[in-house]
């Protein structure tokens, strides 16, 4: 009897250790878990606080944004402005050049017709000078 008593008591202790090493190895297992957990949890609060960042990038671009295409539609609209103003000038400008021609044109007239009669009067002065 007190050999199946020792094999009792062996195959106890043996079972005893081996859930021994079993309960150390999940209590390893449990820290490593709490471990990654507050690593985790480390990594979602600065994950979150990234997100909060961008959201309020985010919002900074989109007021930009709003503002740049306010300024767009000024712009757009100065530049319509300067191309009714540019057509203006063009007009303006061709009238002027038309006076400017009838103005040349004039003027040889004058001058031609000037030429004329101090040619005639430069002729009945000699001519009476003569007589």
């Amino acid at each position: 009897m007190a050999n199946t008593d020792t094999r009792w008591e062996e195959a106890l202790l043996n079972k005893v250790t081996s859930n021994g090493e079993r309960i150390a190895v999940m209590e390893r297992d449990i820290k490593d878990i709490k471990d990654n957990s507050l690593k985790m949890q480390e990594d979602i609060s600065e994950l979150k606080s990234d997100v909060s960042i961008l959201k309020s990038d985010v919002s900074i671009l989109k007021s930009d944004v709003s503002i740049l295409k306010s300024d767009v539609s000024i712009l757009k609209s100065d530049v319509s402005i300067l191309k009714s103003d540019v057509s203006n000038l063009d007009t303006r400008l061709s009238d002027i050049e038309k006076l400017i021609h009838d103005a040349k044109k004039l003027m040889k007239l004058i001058l031609g017709g000037m030429g004329a009669v101090f040619l005639s009067l430069v002729a009945n002065f000699i001519y009476a000078y003569l007589h």
